[in-house]
């Protein structure tokens, strides 16, 4: 433990120093170290590319702008408010099961991705029983005087969720900045 005495003598720079070095304010300023670095990650991680090749949706982008630093009474911390981000990061819970339907739809087309089977017209529901699949929701386009089917969602009774640890900087990066952002701070007391 550290300790400093300000004796009435001490000059108004002393005082502004030992007030820098509170807990609270090294709280503050190490979460806002943290929130940089994630930010940053997660920008990194909005410039790969979909893993199907197909148009992103900015998820990642959309956590970026969710980074915020917060302060209760258990004290500070970074948050990131946007469904589904713990749940991808930590795998829980592991199964996703529909609520008020029978399937959960899952895209297989780029046509698809992003999407809801409620903004397509006329889908055709083709019964597959396989594993967890139900069926297959697809949609007849026209290629001149030809008809096509194009498969668009899978339907399935659950889907399994992985953790996935890389959304966010490993512990130590995230260490290493709350500790890097204290110091830079700590080196402008004078």
């Amino acid at each position: 433990m550290i300790r400093v005495a300000i004796i009435d003598g001490a000059t108004p720079a002393i005082r502004e120093a030992v007030n820098t070095l509170t807990w609270e304010k090294a709280q503050k300023v190490a979460a806002a170290g943290v929130r940089v670095l994630i930010r940053k990650h997660l920008a990194a991680k909005q410039r790969q590319p979909n893993k199907q090749g197909w148009r992103k949706l900015d998820w990642y982008k959309r956590a970026r702008d969710r980074v915020e630093v917060k302060q209760d009474g258990r004290g500070t911390y970074v948050s990131i408010d946007l469904p589904g981000f713990a749940q991808r990061y930590t795998g829980s819970p592991a199964v996703i099961t529909p609520v008020n339907a029978k399937a959960l739809a899952i895209p297989i087309s780029s046509i698809s991705y992003g999407k809801r089977p409620a903004e397509f017209k006329d889908l055709l529901f083709v019964p597959v029983l396989r594993g967890r699949t139900i069926g297959l929701l697809v949609q007849q386009v026209s290629a001149g005087s030809a008809k096509i089917w194009i498969n668009l969602f899978r339907l399935v009774k659950f889907v399994r969720v992985k953790a996935d640890k890389t959304m966010l900087p490993t512990d130590q990066e995230l260490v290493t900045a709350a500790r890097d952002a204290i110091q830079k701070r700590a080196d402008l007391i004078p």
